[in-house]
């Protein structure tokens, strides 16, 4: 091994690597691992850069196949798509390390020479179980930031303690999709269950048969608009 100033070019592992494990403790390298650093004080890895036009970068390379005959990703058919590569983070629960969350950037196709779309999803646990480990919110193929499709009419965007202060769209879109042809709509599906309870503090509007209704907060019923 090099010493002192003397640098390697390049290191071949065949099975892991283990830097500062403590004895008799710590997660040991599996088999899918290939490299464990272990520290009782924060474990970091920095990459450097000195350059005006480029950056540090973490890649991570996926095919089917094999090394000597590398074949294209395919389609697994999973509404979170096939993986291509993920940060993870695991904690320890008092018996195993468990597979917190994670960010993945997965193929949304099967690829082939003129096609390669892709998608980057976020995963957690829910709150008060042990999992599994959900694909919640992703940025698909198109560019639209959604839930799974598996979670369709499932997740809110923000709470009542943490709101979205702003939403900027040209057009809003709520039950179906659906537009008039314009520019700057709002766009409301016919309920499917019609308000029933007298909201408190503000009032609700909701379409029935076309025709826009508001119910107050003392339970009247005002049509402002007529299908």
């Amino acid at each position: 091994m090099p010493s002192g100033d003397q640098v390697a070019r390049r290191l071949y592992v065949k099975s892991d690597v283990r830097v500062g494990e403590p004895t008799g403790g710590g997660q040991a390298p599996t088999t899918d691992q290939l490299m464990t650093l272990h520290s009782t004080a924060e474990t970091a890895l920095g990459l450097v850069t000195y350059s005006s036009a480029q950056s540090p970068a973490f890649r991570g390379f996926r095919s089917y196949g094999s090394a000597s005959a590398p074949t294209p990703i395919e389609s697994t058919g999973s509404a979170d798509g096939t993986n291509l590569g993920a940060l993870r983070g695991y904690g320890y629960n008092g018996s195993t390390w468990v597979n917190g969350g994670a960010v993945r950037v997965a193929a949304a196709e099967t690829w082939t020479t003129s096609a390669n779309g892709t998608m980057v999803s976020l995963s957690t646990i829910t709150t008060g179980t042990t999992g599994p480990l959900t694909g919640r919110w992703l940025v698909d193929g198109g560019g639209r930031f959604r839930p799974s499709t598996e979670f369709d009419n499932t997740y809110d965007l923000g709470s009542t303690a943490g709101r979205v202060r702003t939403v900027y769209a040209t057009a809003i879109n709520i039950g179906a999709d659906s537009t008039a042809g314009g520019s700057f709509e709002v766009f409301l599906a016919n309920s499917t269950t019609i308000p029933s309870a007298n909201p408190s503090g503000g009032g609700v509007l909701y379409v029935s048969s076309g025709a826009l209704i508001y119910r107050g907060s003392s339970g009247s019923l005002t049509t402002l608009g007529a299908a």
